[in-house]
């Protein structure tokens, strides 16, 4: 005779498993974004989503927190919201197993788990500013770099006339490559870059000025 409570506790231990295991692969896939890269949203392709107005790419969801991790899946139509987009889903279900929603506390029980998620949590913040950040810096450099040319090739025009702007234009080059270097290095903050962007903004409005003061003094 089948003892009810036993059956009970079996199929609560299959529950309790399972649950383990699906945590076990989320922090899995944490990892691998610490490691490699939090993905970037991409289209049904595999060819990255950009943002409309910078043009830049956007990261991917990663859950950041308790609620997030718990709600976070892989599963078809279910809690979009907490789910990579369709590309990366289907790589992560290739690669790792399908993984499902969990009830909040299921980490909670499990303090050695609980530990790493937080500490995985610390470092995809900084890994996901870090990529924005170069994201968004090498928009700026391009930006910067396109300007420094078309004014390096309106002063070479001017001739002997312009040697103020040459030098100008070389001041900015100067700080274009240490932009540049800032960026591979990977150690630079959007408020650097900002910061850096008006500068530059700054200069080549002064450079314009002189342009016009050299080009005002041609004429006369």
């Amino acid at each position: 005779m089948h003892n009810p409570k036993k059956k009970q506790k079996r199929i609560y231990e299959i529950a309790k498993d399972g649950a383990t295991r699906n945590i076990e692969r989320k922090l899995a896939v944490l990892q691998s974004f610490v490691k490699n890269g939090i993905p970037w949203e991409c289209d049904d392709s595999g060819q990255p989503v950009r943002d409309s107005a910078s043009g830049a790419r956007i990261v991917d969801f990663v859950p950041l927190n308790d609620r997030a991790f718990a709600r976070w899946n892989t599963m078809d139509g279910k809690l979009t919201d907490y789910q990579n987009c369709t590309y990366i889903r289907m790589q992560l279900r290739d690669y790792f197993g399908v993984i499902s929603t969990h009830g909040q506390d299921s980490l909670m029980k499990r303090p050695e788990s609980r530990v790493l998620a937080h500490s995985l949590f610390t470092a995809l913040r900084k890994k996901k500013r870090e990529q924005e950040v170069n994201e968004n810096g090498s928009d700026n450099l391009t930006r910067l770099t396109s300007e420094r040319d078309h004014w390096k090739a309106a002063a070479e025009s001017a001739g002997a006339f312009v040697v103020r702007a040459l030098d100008r234009n070389q001041e900015l080059e100067r700080n274009v490559s240490e932009l540049t270097r800032a960026l591979e290095e990977a150690r630079i903050t959007q408020r650097d870059i900002e910061h850096q962007a008006e500068s530059r903004d700054r200069e080549i409005s002064t450079l314009k000025k002189q342009l016009a003061e050299i080009n005002r003094l041609r004429r006369v």
